[in-house]
């Protein structure tokens, strides 16, 4: 079992995965899906405090349902409140589930959290090193026009 980021629209995220042979052919399958986090330290030091935020977002949307039924609210308003607060308790819930998951997987396999490390370690030097080619290279660019290099990519 091993982590990998994978690159979307949204950016990247953290997925942990194990390979499996199927006939002749290795295969990979994706045990969980981490999410936005550079690793799995990160995630498990940013998801209960992430978690706890959701709980207590959905049970103040259930509050506020109560309080509508309460008060004879009806029609969409109510409606809408519903759909929303059981959206938000389902996200509360995954998390949890998510969390619980993690570090189920890490306890039974320790060796995880180390290799891990060494791969957000990797990935991080790897961006770096991008970045400064791309800074270097409009630089290049900025100075053959004959620009200043006081402004930035951004202002440019």
């Amino acid at each position: 079992m091993f982590t990998r980021m994978k690159q979307s629209r949204d950016g990247e995220y953290l997925q942990i995965v194990a390979n499996y042979r199927d006939g002749s052919r290795v295969r990979q399958r994706m045990v969980l899906y981490v999410g936005h986090y550079e690793s799995i330290d990160k995630a498990l030091q940013s998801m209960p405090r992430l978690l706890t935020q959701a709980r207590r977002k959905a049970t103040v949307a259930e509050r506020d349902v109560a309080f509508m039924r309460e008060n004879n609210y009806s029609g969409g308003m109510l409606k809408e409140e519903e759909e929303r607060t059981r959206k938000l308790r389902a996200e509360a819930d995954g998390l949890g589930q998510k969390l619980d998951e993690l570090r189920r997987l890490v306890a039974d396999n320790p060796e995880l959290l180390t290799l891990d490390a060494a791969r957000a370690e990797r990935h991080a030097e790897r961006q770096q090193r991008r970045r400064a080619a791309v800074t270097k290279a409009w630089a290049e660019a900025r100075a053959a026009k004959g620009a200043s290099l006081v402004t930035t990519p951004r202002e440019a």
